[in-house]
């Protein structure tokens, strides 16, 4: 089956393009020509060395470490992006047209192939035909292959057998698939309430020491709020999800009806809920008239 698939590539994978032909023909076990058009993107780790300033070292708060760590793993975004375009080398096999026109439909599109995405140090690929493959850092399960195996080295299926997926995303340690029913799923860290299961998923191993209870495999969010000023929660029904968006940790979707949604971590204002609380199931974002036109 032909399959088309963008990459994005760490930066030790500045090599020649016939070493990484060989390297993305062994990793996702196709030949080249079967990848159609291949979009290596490497991020070069050089930098314009800068004068050091001295300057007096004083403690941060967890807002403003919470805040940096949102910006980049590193808090420096001046990387060099270099795009090399490998051609394919034969036609492409095309999905069945009727196939095509069953998957067009609200809520959201069939995206045809082409589609990754990368968390902290995980990444999704999305296919042609609906399927996800995952590889990368597993701690967490945020590979969601149904195990904590510390390191998935080969792109491998997702633990998943519901209808066909058309958008994949990923935060640091967590992941979201939303199917083309409008059905949206999440697996990985639950820390602060990001896979909206109404849970951060905390336990105590010993009296002193703490864990979590990750998400191993896709699953479905079921939950959908709306809060008034006074604390009133109501649970709303007939949620179709049509497009979602994921941070370091915390998420926001949008439905069918142009409602946004967002749950997660809440520090810096970052869910729009006019509080800096985390939020365990995907809250309704009174934004204002403007987001319903």
């Amino acid at each position: 089956m032909a399959v088309d698939v963008a990459l994005v590539c760490l930066p030790f994978f500045t090599r020649p393009v016939d070493e990484l032909r060989g390297f993305f023909e062994a990793a996702l076990e196709l030949p080249l020509p079967a990848l159609g058009m291949l979009i290596i993107v490497a991020m070069s780790s050089k930098r314009k060395s800068e004068p050091t300033k001295k300057s007096v070292k004083r403690n941060k708060s967890k807002v403003e470490d919470d805040y940096e760590s949102d910006l980049s793993d590193d808090g420096q975004n001046n990387a060099i992006v270099t795009e090399v375009l490998l051609q394919p080398h034969e036609e492409m096999e095309m999905l069945p047209e009727p196939l095509l026109k069953t998957f067009d439909k609200e809520p959201g599109r069939l995206l045809i192939a082409g589609m990754p995405a990368c968390g902290r140090n995980h990444t999704l690929f999305l296919t042609d035909t609906g399927c996800v493959y995952a590889c990368g850092d597993n701690k967490s399960g945020q590979c969601g292959v149904g195990n904590t195996q510390p390191i998935i080295s080969k792109a491998t299926r997702l633990n998943y057998s519901g209808p066909p997926i058309i958008k994949v995303g990923c935060g640091a340690d967590f992941s979201m698939i939303l199917d083309i029913k409008g059905n949206l799923y999440s697996f990985g860290l639950p820390e602060y309430g990001q896979l909206g299961h109404n849970t951060d998923g905390k336990y105590f191993l010993t009296s002193t020491k703490m864990s979590f209870h990750f998400e191993t495999s896709p699953k479905q969010i079921v939950l959908y709020v709306e809060k008034t000023k006074e604390g009133h929660v109501t649970p709303m029904e007939d949620i179709r999800i049509v497009d979602f968006a994921c941070g370091n940790n915390h998420s926001v979707a949008i439905d069918s009806k142009n409602r946004a949604f967002s749950w997660g971590f809440g520090g810096i204002g970052r869910l729009g809920h006019a509080e800096q609380k985390d939020e365990m199931v995907p809250s309704e974002n009174k934004c204002g008239a403007g987001c319903y036109r």
